[in-house]
Parts: C-alpha cells; structure tokens; sequence
C-alpha cells in the first residue's frame, strides 16, 4: 500500500455526496514510521498527494501520555501546539484536528466520512442500541464527546479496552452525532466495510426523504428574500429551496422539532448552530425576522445561516452564493438525518454544551474561516 491508494480512496469517497459533503471527512495513510493524513484546505474530491500533512509517528504516540490541563481553553491550545509539533521536519500543512484519531487505529488505512444513512443512526435516540444489533461485536460506538483531542483520547482507550475483550482491534466505529470510520488493511477491505455498512444500514431504514425541489409562490419568495436582505447590516446571498420532505417539517413547530437543533460538527460549521423558523404567514416578514434574528444573535454570537419559513420553503444565507449553497446542502443533510432517525427512535441533537465547544472552538473557527473560500476538514 502507498500514498497513491489513499488518493484514489479519498477522490472516490470524497467526490460521492452519499459519504462526504463540503469538507467533511478525512483519510490517512500509515507506514511504520509516518502517517500522511489529509490537511486542512484540502478536499478530499481532488486531493493529490501534496494534500497530505506528513506526522512522525513517534511523537504523536507521545502525545497519549501527556496530561493537559483542566481549563479548556488551555488544554485546547496546549493539545494543538503538541500536535503541529508532532509534523516531520519540513512538513508545513496543518493537519486535521483528527489527527490522534487515525493514528490510534493499527491499520495503514484509515476513512472517516459523515454519511447521512449512518448519522441517522448516530444521530438517533435509539442509534447505539440499533447499531449494536446490526453489526454486534465488530462496533465500536464512541458517544458524543468534544472533538479533537478529547474525542481521540477517548476512542483511544476504548478501542484498546474493546480488543481486549474481544480479542481483535476494532475497524468499524460509529461516533455519536458525527459520523463514521472504517479502517482496514488496504482498499478492497476498506471499500467491503462501505459496502456492507451500506447495504445493511439501508435495509434497517423505513423510509426516504423526498427532497424533489418544488415550485413555489415566485412573489412569496421575492418578498422573504428582500426581507432577509434587510434584516442584515452587510451583503448576503440568499438560496431558496422547497421540496416535499421541507413542507411537510415546515407545517407546524411540533412537525419542525426535529430539525430544530443541530446534529455534528460539520452542520455547525457550515449550516450554522440551528435553522431561525419562522412560523405561520407574517403580514411583515421583516418585522417577524427583527426578533428571531436578534435572539439568535445573542445565543450564538453569529448571523444564522438557515432560514426556515413555514408553508414556504428554506432559505440559506451567507456572504457568497457558494457559501449559500453549501450552507442549504448541510440543512438538506439533516433534514434527511432527521427522516432517518424515524427508523431508530427519533431525532437526538448535539448537547448545547457541545455546541458551545465548537462554536468556540479556534479549530472550528480556522475550518469556517476556509470555508468561506472553499472546503476544509
């Protein structure tokens, strides 16, 4: 195996919107000495070699026996320092934040995506008692934990404690409310693991969305779009999406719940922390978006990104027309996260305090500032 297989992988993965959207997902490649793991600003879709951070293997082992202060924020900055410190000599790229993650697996090939059909599972009320049952003993489900080092460290003793008690490294994890990853010796073994979550996964789903784009009320939506366009002290822009799946969440604020939250890190980072709903037919839009936008002003600290107007349709806002559309992918992405979660119990959103984290979290922050001009993971 060589740097060559994990290019091909992650192209294949990373051009498939059923795996990966924007800069979602990672990949990583190890020999015994280094790991080449995807950098940030690389997407997947077309990455080449040179999109590959180059880390001693060495000194991120080192990195298991290191005890980081208590204060978040120190223990943050401390992790991420040791991190960039564990590159080879020359290596300028930063590494994913996830790093730790793909060197604690003792296999050359490492993938971790963010597919819709499994974060329905992860992003389920009942999802790790139905993961377990689909796929036994090979699982190693990870509960919602901050990222980064917090998540790696976690994963790092329970992984070991699982092959203890079942006498093999694990090669299958689902990590709650974040996605999927699959190791394995080399690609075919890699892309059967996909296959058969894949196919067993789909078989345990009740339904799928239908997210058909609709036509809808041209003068409705004309009015909504110059709405927002005023209610923000800056230039927007402003995509517009309706389809039977959305009118059907959009009927009622109990018909809503489900999509009012937010599932990963990933939904974050590009759709925003929630979608603003507006309910009902306003007589002012602008009058109804003051408050709504006001109030998620002051809980988040950010402009929102989705706007969700019931009878209508959902409109995504950002500074570009890319980022627009990139923000209204993501909501897509958890609407059917949320027509999933139906198949094992219901919706479960991140915790507020892990939104907290990652709305203040500098690596966050470093993955929304690239995204503004394109992809990162």
């Amino acid at each position: 195996m060589s740097i060559a297989d994990v290019v091909e992988v992650s192209r294949r993965y990373g051009s498939d919107e059923d795996w990966v959207l924007a800069g979602g997902g990672n990949t990583s490649y190890k020999d015994d000495e280094t790991l080449y793991v995807k950098a940030s600003g690389f997407p997947l879709a077309t990455i080449g070699p040179e999109g590959f951070a180059r880390m001693d293997r060495r000194a991120l082992q080192k990195i298991w026996s290191v005890t980081y202060p208590a204060d978040t924020a120190v223990r943050e900055e401390a992790a991420l320092a040791d991190l960039m410190n564990a590159r080879c000599q020359g290596e300028t790229k930063r590494p994913s934040v996830e790093t730790l993650m793909h060197e604690l697996f003792p296999y050359p090939l490492v993938v971790h995506t963010h597919p819709a059909f499994v974060n329905g599972l992860t992003c389920a009320a009942d999802g790790e008692r139905a993961a377990r049952r689909l796929f036994g003993t090979r699982l190693l489900w990870v509960p919602a934990i901050e990222p980064g080092y917090v998540l790696a460290s976690h994963m790092h003793k329970a992984a070991q404690d699982h092959a203890e008690r079942h006498g093999v490294f694990p090669k299958l994890a689902m990590l709650e409310n974040h996605g999927l990853v699959i190791a394995g010796s080399g690609r075919s073994e890699v892309d059967a693991l996909h296959r058969e979550v894949k196919r067993v996964v789909g078989k345990a789903l009740k339904r799928e969305p239908d997210l058909s784009p609709l036509e809808t009320d041209e003068a409705a939506r004309d009015r909504w779009r110059a709405a927002i366009e005023m209610s923000f002290d800056h230039d927007v822009a402003v995509e517009f999406h309706s389809d039977p799946e959305l009118l059907r969440r959009l009927a009622s604020a109990a018909d809503f719940a489900p999509l009012n939250g937010v599932f990963s890190p990933d939904h974050i980072v590009y759709a925003g922390s929630r979608p603003v709903y507006v309910t009902g037919t306003p007589a002012s839009p602008v009058s109804a978006l003051t408050s709504l936008l006001a109030a998620y002003r002051k809980d988040h600290g950010s402009d929102p990104r989705i706007i969700a107007v019931g009878g209508l349709g959902v409109c995504a806002v950002a500074e570009s027309a890319s980022a627009a559309s990139t923000a209204l992918s993501l909501f897509l992405d958890e609407v059917k996260i949320a027509a999933y979660a139906e198949s094992f119990g219901g919706a479960r959103h991140l915790e507020p305090r892990l939104v907290r984290f990652i709305e203040s979290w500098e690596v966050e922050r470093y993955r929304r500032k690239i995204s503004q001009g394109g992809n990162d993971s």
